[in-house]
């Protein structure tokens, strides 16, 4: 199984690359990665981003799904079990926010992102809080809040002095 798998998943490498051709031309820096492209797009024409390489690109995009769940996440599983103590490596610092990604219906509906807006509080995996953006004044600053009132067992529901406020309190100096 795992020599079919790596042989499996080289083939696919050579493919998912094809994504950088598309869009930037080169590899393995392709430029359209940071601050948008420079790939020219006109739907009917054949010397810029038309509709066939943007369903090229798609079909690339569903199989890496499918590589990954059902040639990675499989695999990982198996081989996993011989491996207990690599559970305790790396996990920063075990409190996670993510503001939401992958709309499934558009941007403004929030409520159907793949990966809702949620956080998860000192590695506990098992209790997935919501994150209410409204409340927020940055994300950033609305988690490290969500963190310090959970740990104070306080409601942060406005920006008062309940939890310390929007400013880091000052300590006095002796």
């Amino acid at each position: 199984m795992a020599v079919a798998h790596y042989l499996k998943a080289l083939e696919w490498q050579k493919e998912i690359v094809k994504i950088h051709t598309v869009f930037g031309g080169k590899n393995p820096h392709p430029n359209y990665l940071v601050g948008g492209m420079v790939s020219a797009i006109n739907m009917q024409g054949d010397n810029a981003i038309n509709m066939e390489r943007l369903n090229l690109v798609s079909g690339l995009i569903d199989d890496a799904a499918n590589v990954v769940e059902n040639l990675y996440v499989p695999d990982l599983l198996a081989i996993a079990s011989f491996y207990p103590e690599w559970t305790t490596y790396g996990g920063g610092l075990g409190s996670y926010m993510v503001y939401g990604d992958l709309p499934q219906n558009g941007i403004a509906d929030v409520s159907k992102f793949r990966f809702p807006r949620s956080v998860i509080l000192n590695k506990n995996l098992n209790e997935i809080l919501p994150l209410d953006s409204r409340r927020c004044v940055a994300p950033a600053r609305c988690w490290a809040r969500s963190v310090v009132c959970r740990e104070r067992r306080q409601t942060c529901g406005d920006r008062s002095a309940r939890c310390g406020g929007n400013r880091p309190r000052r300590h006095a100096t002796a």
